[in-house]
């Protein structure tokens, strides 16, 4: 068995020392299948890409010698140790990967976005959705950045998560005609907190940003989305230009549509013609036997208001008369 390999002084396996039979990659906690994938991969990879050599004719034996196999080396995820010191470029800090880039894949999570569970208004409009954001999701280093991933479903099996944020392949201003997908909303785990803090606002609007549309220099816009869909969206983990962790794609998301005037009925459902000329008709005589009512009203307070007054009383003159006492006559004093 590969992993059981007994050590030879002086030689190494898969250009790596082994130690008490058993391979490097097995001591450092990667599984003996691992070491095994990667490196018949590389054969695989090298017997196509390397020229055949000519046999001699008549000795059977080779023109020259195979140049040495280079070594492969390991995916980012199995190279990375936490015990050795944090060197940009390896999750948990660790030496740099210097693999090719057919060896460079990024880890992929059993989380898939979904739409936000919360009792929101405008969860689905005719340009936006609401999603939860990836809360206790991720484990990377607090400087990688994790951007959303917006896509077309015919471009989710051959996405390309070497292709960087920003360039006109990846811009939204190109959607989905000159570009199939594009990246928006990047953030850090600071802005992910796990777990969730009360009051903490753990959705994401896609398709908020209007003034960026049409704005070449903003190639990351958060823009509308141009069309009812569906599409399907991701979260993708990039430490500089390097992915390292990913999650599955979403269930195709479909937007609502709006209506056009003309398809809008202008009679009420179940309501005939009739009916309403019917409603209308009683509605005016309902409003003129209302005015008849209110008028006679008003006449009537007009009268009884006539009838009660009363009539300026006429003034009453008295004559003028002097008054005299009655012992001042003559007669009362015999």
């Amino acid at each position: 068995m590969l992993g059981a390999t007994p050590p030879v002084p002086g030689v190494t396996y898969l250009g790596l020392p082994a130690q008490r039979g058993v391979l490097w990659g097995s001591r450092r906690g990667v599984p003996p299948q691992v070491v095994a994938r990667d490196f018949f991969a590389f054969l695989f990879m090298y017997h196509v890409s390397e020229p055949k050599t000519k046999k001699q004719e008549g000795s059977g034996g080779l023109q020259g010698q195979l140049p040495p196999l280079p070594i492969p080396t390991l995916s980012p995820q199995h190279r990375c140790s936490r015990s050795e010191p944090p060197v940009k470029g390896c999750r948990g800090g660790s030496v740099p990967s210097t693999a090719p880039p057919w060896f460079l894949t990024a880890e992929t999570l059993e989380y898939s976005p979904t739409l936000a569970t919360l009792p929101l208004g405008g969860l689905k409009t005719t340009s936006t959705f609401v999603l939860e954001q990836p809360r206790c999701v991720f484990n990377v280093r607090d400087d990688a950045v994790i951007w959303l991933v917006v896509a077309v479903p015919k471009a989710v099996p051959d996405f390309n998560n070497s292709v960087e944020p920003g360039t006109p392949e990846r811009a939204f201003q190109g959607f989905p005609t000159t570009a199939p997908a594009y990246m928006t909303l990047n953030s850090t785990l600071l802005h992910y907190p796990c777990p969730k803090r009360p009051g903490d606002i753990t959705v994401l609007r896609v398709g908020s940003e209007t003034s960026c549309t049409r704005a070449e220099t903003r190639p990351t816009c958060n823009g509308p989305l141009p069309g009812p869909g569906p599409y399907r969206v991701k979260f993708l983990a990039l430490e500089g230009s390097e992915p390292v962790a990913e999650t599955a794609w979403s269930e195709p998301i479909t937007l609502r549509t709006a209506q056009s005037p003309s398809s809008i009925p202008t009679t009420g459902s179940g309501h005939s013609a009739s009916m309403i000329a019917i409603t209308s008709i009683l509605s005016i005589l309902f409003a003129i036997l209302l005015a008849g009512l209110l008028a006679m009203l008003v006449l009537g307070s007009d009268t009884c208001g006539g009838s009660s007054t009363f009539s300026k009383p006429e003034a009453v003159t008295v004559q003028r008369y002097n008054t005299h006492h009655v012992y001042d006559q003559p007669a009362a004093r015999l």
